[in-house]
């Protein structure tokens, strides 16, 4: 096909040829009883590939049984996140401790769509859960061999803790991000004056 030509002779300008972002193909909800077998196709794809670096126990401590999944969803809200034919393509689950603390257990997403934005969904919609239910930090576990998933906890704010677990024989290191009201600085001592900044 010839070029465009402005009326001076000269090239008119290309139109862009970037394609606007593509929508999200998943959706995340609440997880049912009738969604326990897809979140535990979901753990094993995920963890598979590291079942030589856990212990037996840990590792099925980790992708469940049905009867694990079913006990979790009676004491978490498990949230799953789901394509248009119901396959459940990421999965983490939540719940408020004392003192106002949350805790994080199980997320995964299947190797096809890590990458894609649905983990940083998934975090996002268990932390705002979370926050509604009051509490002031949230804490989750993890192991060495995730060294993905430690790079990916620590950019959305998570640090490391002094506290290690034992997880079935593997260490089980324990993050901790703060959820509640900003911090504020201790009141100066001294005159009780409050010491004006400069402009």
């Amino acid at each position: 096909m010839p070029s465009r030509r402005a009326r001076d002779g000269r090239k008119a300008p290309q139109r862009s040829r970037t394609r606007a972002p593509l929508r999200p193909t998943w959706r995340i909800r609440r997880a049912t009883e009738d969604d326990i077998p897809g979140v535990l196709e979901c753990l094993r794809a995920a963890f598979d590939p590291y079942r030589d670096q856990y212990t037996p126990i840990a590792f099925r401590a980790t992708v469940l049984t049905p009867q694990s999944a079913r006990q979790r969803i009676g004491s978490m809200v498990v949230f799953v996140a789901v394509d248009a034919r119901g396959t459940v393509l990421g999965t983490v689950s939540a719940r408020r401790g004392a003192r106002g603390r949350g805790n994080l257990r199980g997320m995964a997403v299947r190797p096809s769509h890590q990458g894609t934005g649905l983990a940083p969904s998934l975090l996002d919609r268990a932390l705002r859960h979370l926050a509604r239910e009051n509490c002031e930090s949230v804490t989750l576990g993890t192991t060495a061999p995730l060294r993905r998933a430690l790079r990916f906890y620590e950019r959305n704010g998570f640090a490391r803790t002094r506290r290690t677990l034992d997880f079935f024989g593997m260490p089980l290191a324990i993050y901790s991000r703060h959820l509640g009201p900003p911090r504020r600085p201790a009141a100066p001592t001294g005159s009780g004056r409050t010491p004006r900044t400069k402009a």
